[in-house]
């Protein structure tokens, strides 16, 4: 039975569990923290735990870079700092 018959006699329990698959790259983790608090959808996350992250890249928040190029300069040292701690 085609879709567009089953919703025509009101049987809408064929697109309640409709499902797709994309991915996401180069957001910030606080986006991500907003898209599993709000339960918009089922999601999988990579771990950052166990990979190697020495290519890891960030974003530079506007307010920073709205503080100007020395302040830009000390995050990027900072992150660059943190990224070392964290190379296993």
């Amino acid at each position: 039975m085609s879709l567009i018959k089953l919703l025509s006699m009101g049987h809408l329990s064929a697109i309640e569990r409709s499902s797709f698959t994309f991915g996401i790259e180069g957001v910030s983790r606080v986006l991500l923290a907003q898209l599993t608090r709000h339960r918009i959808a089922s999601h999988s996350i990579k771990s950052h735990r166990f990979i190697d992250e020495s290519d890891f890249l960030y974003i530079v928040p506007e307010t920073i870079k709205n503080l100007g190029n020395e302040e830009v300069e000390r995050f990027n040292q900072d992150m660059c700092t943190i990224v070392k701690m964290n190379i296993k």
